[in-house]
Formats: C-alpha cells, sequence, structure tokens
C-alpha cells in the first residue's frame, strides 16, 4: 500500500488537491482525509476527538480496483462489488478487520460512534477541501470542465437558484479530481440554516411533482438525491448533501450520552425539522411512544422534548415536520455544554423509517 501511497505524490490531481493538515485545523463534515496506509477517510459530522478524525473509510487501495483516484486502483470498501448496494452495517466491522484490526471500534467506541473510525490526525498524511476542489473545479484548473458546469447551470434551472450565491463545495469521486464520467455529483450546499433549507425544499418539491426525477437507490427512495434531467439516460445523479455555514449552528460539536436503555423501538411525529438534512440528522418530536423496549410489546408515553439523533448519511433530508416516524435504537440522555435531554440514537440505516413517506413504494422492502 505505501508504494501506492508514494506513486499518488507523482499525480496531478493530487498534487492540486491534497494539502497538509495544519495545526488547530477544523474538521468539518463532507471531507476527505488520507490515511498513510492509503484508506480514504470520509469525516463525518461535527464531533471530531482532539487531534482525531471521526468518520469512515470508504475507498481502499485494490489492484483489482474499478475506481482510479489519484493513478491508483481502489474500490469502495461498504459497496457490493459491480453495484451500488452498501453493505448492511452489521458486516462492516468484519470488512474492517480484514484490512487492519485496529480499524473495528464497535466494541469500544461509544453510542452513537460504533460504526466510525477515530483516527489521530497524525495517521493522516493530507486531506482535502471540497471548496477549494470547487473553485479549482470553476476556474478549469483540473481539466475539462464542460461536463460539470452543464450539470450545475441543470441544477440552477430546476431549482431555480443561483449558486454563485451560496458557499459550494465538492466531495465523493469528484473531491479527488474525476470531474468528468461520473455516475453522482455530489454537490455541498455550505449556506446558512435558511438558505439550506430553501434549497432541500426546492429539491423536495422538485421530485415530488416530477416523479421521473427519483432516485431510488439503496433500498429507499431520496429527496436529496435527483435526477437533474428528465430521465436515468441523459441525466446526471445530483447527490446533494449540506453542510452548516458557521459551524456554531451545528447542536453536537462536543456531547456525551448517558445510555438509559440499550433497545427501544418509538413512533412519534416530527415537530423540529431544523437539522434534518445535515450529519447527524437530528429531529425534535412530540408524541413520541416506546412500542417496544427489550423486544417486549409497550405503549409508554416518552418526554415531548426527546430528540431523534441519526447518525448516517442515509437518512438526510428524509424528514420534515408533521411526518410520522418509526425507530429503532438505544434511548439515552444526551449532555451538551449548552443544554441536556432525552435522545433515540440511530446508527443502522435500517433502524429508522418514515411512516409518512412522500410517495407510495417509497421503501422497496416496506414491512409498515
Amino acid at each position: 500500500m505505501m508504494n501506492g501511497v508514494e506513486s499518488m505524490r507523482g499525480n496531478f490531481c493530487f498534487n492540486q488537491l491534497v494539502q497538509p493538515i495544519p495545526q488547530n485545523h477544523s474538521i468539518v463534515d463532507t471531507e476527505f482525509y488520507i490515511h498513510k496506509n492509503g484508506l480514504l477517510f470520509h469525516a463525518d459530522g461535527y464531533a471530531h476527538p482532539e487531534d482525531s478524525v471521526l468518520g469512515n473509510p470508504l475507498y481502499l487501495l485494490d489492484i483489482n480496483g474499478d475506481k482510479n483516484i489519484f493513478g491508483q486502483p481502489y474500490r469502495k470498501l461498504f459497496s457490493y462489488p459491480g453495484t451500488s448496494e452498501p453493505v448492511p452495517y452489521k458486516d462492516r466491522p468484519q470488512i474492517l478487520r480484514s484490512i487492519d484490526p485496529s480499524l473495528d471500534q464497535f466494541d469500544s467506541n461509544p453510542w452513537p460512534f460504533q460504526y466510525e473510525q477515530i483516527i489521530p490526525i497524525s495517521n493522516f498524511i493530507g486531506y482535502i477541501s471540497g471548496q477549494t476542489v470547487f473553485e479549482k473545479v470553476g476556474k478549469g484548473l483540473l481539466g475539462d470542465n464542460s461536463e460539470i458546469l452543464r450539470d450545475l447551470d441543470s441544477l440552477q434551472q430546476c431549482l431555480d437558484i443561483d449558486i454563485e450565491s451560496i458557499p459550494l463545495s465538492l466531495t465523493g469521486a469528484l473531491a479527488f479530481g474525476n470531474i468528468s464520467g461520473y455516475h453522482d455529483l455530489d454537490l455541498v450546499f455550505c449556506g446558512s440554516l435558511s438558505q439550506n433549507r430553501n434549497i432541500a425544499d426546492k429539491i423536495q418539491q422538485l421530485v415530488i411533482s416530477e416523479p421521473n426525477r427519483r432516485l431510488h437507490d439503496g433500498g429507499k427512495g431520496w429527496l436529496v438525491r435527483w435526477f437533474n434531467k428528465n430521465g436515468k439516460i441523459d441525466g446526471a445523479i445530483m447527490c446533494c448533501f449540506f453542510r452548516y455555514g458557521n459551524n456554531k449552528d451545528a447542536p453536537l460539536k462536543k456531547f456525551e450520552v448517558e445510555i438509559l436503555e440499550p433497545d427501544v423501538q418509538i413512533e412519534a411525529s416530527v415537530s423540529d425539522d431544523t437539522h434534518a438534512v445535515y450529519t447527524p440528522t437530528i429531529l425534535g418530536l412530540h408524541d413520541v411512544r416506546a412500542i417496544s423496549i427489550q423486544g417486549h410489546s409497550d405503549n409508554l408515553q416518552l418526554p415531548d422534548n426527546t430528540k431523534l439523533i441519526i447518525y448516517h448519511t442515509a437518512s438526510r433530508g428524509e424528514f420534515r415536520a408533521g411526518d410520522r416516524v418509526w425507530a429503532h435504537g438505544a434511548y439515552a440522555y444526551v449532555h451538551t455544554p449548552e443544554t441536556e435531554y432525552p435522545a433515540l440514537l440511530i446508527i443502522e440505516r435500517e433502524a429508522v423509517r418514515n411512516l409518512t413517506p412522500p410517495w407510495s413504494n417509497y421503501y422497496s422492502c416496506d414491512k409498515f
């Protein structure tokens, strides 16, 4: 693997995009960090321990890999070969152990970080600023940018927005300089709470009103991933992420949890969706009922200040105020420097469902 890492240093895009990690570096959601063994880590959320990155390894150096990243063969770590279908969370620790036993931190990390990895910054040789990538792409410094400019123009027309009015970043394959022939255009909106909400609302309105723009992937529909033209043949997939333009708006930068009950299923209504499009997804709830505790049926009323905290990216943008939700996770008390409250913590994508989805068959294997 070290040979692969060293070979990257001669790659044009590597030299354009990979930056040394400065002291007191502010780690933000959706950016990539390059491990000294070649693994490409994706930073998740905002609760990064001091001098460490909290995230997931998404790409692995593999001589048989089907991804060309910085001139080296890579493969996606948590997708089944030849598909975009995700490997279930419960099977991921075994995959990580096969690469490096220290990457399986399921039993050592606290809730809700069991499926995350906490890696010292000193283990990384550099990071990629998605905003820097976006700026260089726009200036044509990474090669022919005509494809991405067409898709961005289409996005502006579809959503009736001016992308110059909001900070933007790139993640996914485009963060590595692969700006043509991409499967998804992974675009990160880094605006204010109101700017990001306005864009998320426009995307939701678009996919609800125009069914041929809807994407179904990973066993579910999406409200933040969509076809930017009519149909799968002509349209690129717009895979939209949202990041706090002001990190002070992120509610969970420092927090601790006290697990009260590790196995609880609830049904509830969403009362506050301010942070519904971010990672982690945080929802205010009301009319919260525990319908199962430790596998036993129940009907226990829970406090109306209970929140739902979803620590993965698959449910971002999926819930709005007024929706009814089912979730299965750990019931806990969350302590932050500013406040404390009860919450249900979710770490698996199969453990949360919108019981009032925006269209029928939103979930391909819907049990409800």
